[in-house]
C-alpha cells in the first residue's frame, strides 16, 4: 500500500508534465505522422509556388510558408531553403522534396527537387524566373 506522500509526489509529477511539458516544448500526444508526398516534385514545387509565388521577399516567403504549414531549413547564407515537410492536418504530415532559390536581393527566383529526392524521373521541369540561376 502506498503513503499518503507517494500518491503525492506521482499526483504532483503527472501535474507537472500536463502543465509544464506544453510550454517546455515536450509533447504528450503522438506527432502526426510523416508519409511521402502523394504528388510528383514538379507538383509539389508548384503547390508551394501558389503559397509563396517567384518575386516574392524572402521575409514574405518565410511568413507565407509558415502559415500554410511548410517548414524546413534554410542553407548556410539563406539563398537556399530547402522544405521538409508540409503539415496538411492534424494528423499527417507530407515529406517535400523542394528547394528554393533566393537571389541576391532576397526574392524567389527559382525552385529546384531536393538534393535528397530519389524521384528521378526524366522530363521532370523546374519553374524559373529570368533571373539568371548562379548554380549552372
Amino acid at each position: 500500500m502506498m503513503g499518503p506522500s507517494r500518491c503525492t509526489g506521482r499526483l504532483l509529477v503527472l501535474l507537472f508534465c500536463g502543465v509544464c511539458g506544453p510550454l517546455a516544448g515536450c509533447q504528450l500526444t503522438p506527432s502526426p505522422s510523416l508519409v511521402s508526398c502523394p504528388l510528383p516534385v514538379a507538383e509539389q514545387a508548384a503547390k508551394v509556388l501558389q503559397v509563396t509565388p517567384l518575386g516574392t521577399p524572402r521575409e514574405e516567403a518565410m511568413k507565407r510558408l509558415n502559415e500554410a504549414g511548410i517548414h524546413g531549413n534554410f542553407g548556410e547564407n539563406q539563398s537556399i531553403f530547402y522544405c521538409d515537410w508540409w503539415e496538411r492536418d492534424k494528423s499527417e504530415r507530407w515529406h517535400l522534396n523542394v528547394v528554393l532559390l533566393f537571389d541576391e536581393n532576397g526574392r524567389l527566383y527559382n525552385t529546384r527537387p531536393s538534393p535528397s529526392d530519389t524521384d528521378k524521373t526524366p522530363g521532370v521541369q523546374h519553374v524559373s524566373s529570368e533571373s539568371r540561376d548562379p548554380f549552372e
